[in-house]
């Protein structure tokens, strides 16, 4: 994930091509990056409540590391879904 505040040359090339390409096209771009935005989020967040389940089993937490499970599991579930939207053929 970049932490640019604006859009790289990929962004760019991907606007121009779906500019001069059909409406279909571009709106299938459009989509694809709202899809991968989407994954880097919830991959991050993955990882980072994955990280707060590891502390709390460190310091014996584990209440918290209890709580914390399922929402990693629904986080993870959740990936699987957006990554059906994400890559050729889609």
């Amino acid at each position: 994930m970049s932490g640019e505040v604006h859009a790289d040359a990929e962004e760019t090339l991907r606007y121009l091509i779906g500019k001069l390409g059909s409406e279909e096209q571009f709106e299938a771009i459009a989509l694809e990056t709202v899809w991968t935005t989407r994954m880097y989020v919830h991959y991050a967040v993955s990882w980072f409540v994955r990280a707060s389940i590891m502390y709390a089993l460190r310091y014996e937490m584990g209440a918290a590391a209890d709580l914390l499970k399922p929402e990693f599991a629904a986080v993870e579930a959740e990936l699987v879904e957006i990554s059906k939207h994400i890559g050729a053929g889609v």
